[in-house]
């Protein structure tokens, strides 16, 4: 299988995942306080920030694929100094307050969702 075939799998799966935890039905079991809910709105705009920039300091390096482009270079400066994959903790930002907050899913039924979602990534970055 081309490394084409192999990036373009890794990214379906995990817009099924992602979809997963967005649209998947929920329950009141756990209401959610205030205070939760401002900080999980805080965490999202850092998401977000931290997601544009990552993907500003790839300039023509970005990809929708984890499979890097021939032209592309190897990112050590900026955010890829501190963080390895900043686009994958940006969307991770995202999604898990949002998810806490919607309550679309039980907090443990999450559990093998996120871990399977971050087990991607991890095999993507190889």
């Amino acid at each position: 299988m081309s490394d084409r075939v192999i990036g373009w799998s890794f990214v379906a799966i995990q817009v099924v995942l992602l979809g997963a935890l967005i649209f998947l039905p929920g329950s009141d079991d756990w209401p959610t306080p205030q205070w939760l809910r401002s900080l999980a709105t805080v965490v999202n705009v850092l998401g977000f920030a931290l997601l544009i920039l990552a993907a500003l300091g790839l300039g023509s390096s970005l990809t929708a694929t984890p499979v890097p482009k021939k032209s592309g270079q190897l990112k050590t400066d900026g955010l890829y100094r501190f963080v390895r994959h900043p686009i994958y903790t940006g969307v991770f930002m995202i999604v898990r307050p949002t998810r806490r907050c919607s309550l679309n899913m039980r907090p443990p039924s999450q559990a093998p969702v996120i871990s399977r979602l971050l087990s991607t990534w991890r095999a993507s970055s190889r």
